[in-house]
């Protein structure tokens, strides 16, 4: 868990070195820099103005109601202590911030303010006792009407601004987020939250949308397999009822078979079998002379071309000779 916030705490701090900080302008928000006992006010580098803090309310300046003030410590003012060669994440840097505090300084806790610093030489973390910034934060600046809108500290002569939420960190009280701010990151916000819910919306109807034609598509489909399938039979039971009539008006009537066998072959002859396929009629039984009823059949007008397809032979206990004989039948 420490480890993912040291990398979040390193990526805030890449992104938010991206933008430089903004350098207070003395026409929109005048420095006012606090020394032991007593604070001037600064112009263009100039003091404009030196005052105590339970003077600052009733001054001429104060009365012109100017809302912001930057808070710049003169030397002496606050103490930097250095933790580290490197760069550390605040966090860590903090903890380490208050062990030195405890260890290594006169100060209480409870008596002071910490926060970290980056400079280019390594890790920092300032103090300031709280008694210094109270009176101005408390009494003179609230009586004057105004706030502290940045805190910076004077290192040799030159003013080191520090991060708004480093400030922050310092009293709550510098570097408030007036509505003036807050607006633009509220509509901003507004803004990311509505498109995010307008695509996440835009993204549930498409895939809304596409799991219903899959589900239709997919229906079709059955559908369509099943119909083809009832085609399919038709097809075939329309194919085999035309291929039977066919068959039929091309076949030759059995009676009419049966009726011409009857008159052809002589009452000494029987049947055991018959069978018709088409116009080939193949039948077998037993007759006095099986070699006599090829040319009966041969001068009928209904067969053509009988032969016997089988041996003739005796069988005992039966008069005559076996006989098995294929023929053709006319349409006539």
């Amino acid at each position: 868990m420490g480890v993912l916030q040291d990398f979040w705490e390193w990526w805030v701090t890449e992104l938010k070195s991206i933008r430089r900080p903004t350098l207070p302008r003395a026409e929109s928000a005048p420095v006012l820099k606090i020394r032991r006992g007593t604070g001037q006010l600064l112009s263009a580098g100039s003091v404009t103005a030196d005052f105590a803090p339970d003077e600052f309310g009733h001054s001429e300046f104060a009365s012109t109601k100017r809302p912001e003030f930057h808070l710049l410590l003169g030397e002496g003012r606050f103490i930097l202590r250095k933790i580290s060669e490197r760069r550390l994440p605040r966090s860590r840097l903090m903890e380490m911030a208050v062990i030195d505090l405890v260890d290594r300084t006169p100060f209480r806790t409870e008596d002071v303010n910490v926060a970290p610093v980056s400079l280019g030489d390594g890790a920092y973390y300032l103090v300031v006792r709280k008694d210094i910034l109270e009176p101005w934060l408390a009494t003179a600046l609230p009586f004057a009407g105004a706030r502290a809108a940045g805190l910076g500290l004077e290192i040799d002569g030159e003013p080191l601004w520090l991060p708004q939420d480093v400030a922050r960190m310092i009293d709550k009280r510098i570097a408030r987020r007036g509505w003036r701010q807050i607006v633009p990151a509220l509509t901003f916000g507004l803004v990311l939250l509505l498109s995010f819910v307008t695509f996440s919306h835009l993204a549930w109807r498409n895939a809304l949308a596409s799991t219903s034609l899959d589900e239709k598509v997919s229906q079709y489909r059955d559908d369509a397999i099943k119909i083809r399938k009832a085609l399919d039979d038709r097809a075939r039971a329309l194919t085999a009822i035309e291929t039977a009539r066919l068959r039929k008006a091309q076949a030759v009537p059995f009676a009419r078979v049966w009726e011409e066998l009857t008159k052809t072959l002589p009452d000494t002859a029987y049947l055991t079998d018959l069978s018709l396929d088409g116009d080939v009629v193949t039948f077998s039984g037993f007759a006095q002379s099986a070699a006599q009823l090829i040319p009966l059949l041969a001068a009928s007008q209904t067969f053509a071309s009988p032969v016997l397809t089988g041996p003739v032979s005796r069988v005992p206990g039966r008069t005559g000779e076996q006989f098995q004989i294929k023929a053709s039948v006319g349409r006539q």
